[in-house]
């Protein structure tokens, strides 16, 4: 919840309104998880890419009020589709 991760003793002002931020004191992407994905399943039970791992605390994973950060997937959806080429080689879903 943005409301909770953009608190002064939470992210503060790195908490975007771009980000998701997840997880918490048993459950965090740890150092080296950069761009790893956030995947979330819907109600038709279909799995999606909500997120991108962005960072997490500097002092080390799982810690009590930094979860990790996600950018945020859906933010990005202009300019993804406005960038992206497919590739000759891949199979077109």
């Amino acid at each position: 919840d943005h409301s909770v991760c953009n608190q002064s003793d939470w992210w503060g002002s790195s908490a975007k309104t771009t980000m998701v931020c997840a997880g918490g004191e048993s459950k965090s992407a740890c150092h080296g998880d950069s761009g790893g994905p956030l995947n979330c399943k819907n109600r038709d039970g279909r799995w999606y890419v909500e997120g991108v791992t962005s960072f997490v605390d500097g002092r080390g994973c799982n810690n009590p009020q930094k979860p990790t950060m996600f950018t945020r997937v859906a933010s990005f959806i202009p300019w993804i589709s406005e960038v992206w080429q497919p590739m000759e080689d891949c199979v077109q879903p």
